[in-house]
């Protein structure tokens, strides 16, 4: 995600800025500016932590038939469970921080500016 995504879905904004208003100012070209009263955002906010925690348990059991029966092909070695006894304390933190705060900040906001700012907002004036 950051070797791929982040960089050129950025590099693709900052080549739109620059070729449509002559400046790397990625938010003179995001259309769909609406804003949400902040009520609204922690309550959707809210319910998808919950919906997707109650869905990630009570799918689990469903995860490991699968894994069992439908994949039971795919290798021992690719399951992915690592001994992290191996590494420092410090180092699993420092690691954990780092993918949180790329996973659950970084890259959404990307995504969002791309998709809902600029090609969502682009596809709706080609469509009327």
């Amino acid at each position: 995600m950051i070797f791929s995504t982040i960089p050129i879905e950025l590099g693709y904004l900052f080549y739109v800025a620059r070729k449509e208003e002559g400046t790397f100012n990625i938010f003179k070209i995001l259309g769909l500016k609406g804003k949400l009263k902040v009520k609204v955002f922690i309550l959707y906010s809210l319910s998808l932590i919950i919906v997707g925690g109650i869905l990630l348990i009570d799918l689990k059991p469903l995860s490991n038939y699968l894994l069992k029966t439908v994949f039971c092909w795919i290798p021992s070695w690719y399951n992915f469970n690592q001994d992290l006894s191996l590494f420092s304390k410090n180092y699993i933190i420092i690691a954990i921080l780092v993918d949180f705060f790329i996973i659950t900040l970084i890259a959404p906001i990307i995504e969002e500016l791309y998709l809902r700012g600029f090609l969502l907002a682009r596809s709706n004036k080609d469509w009327k």
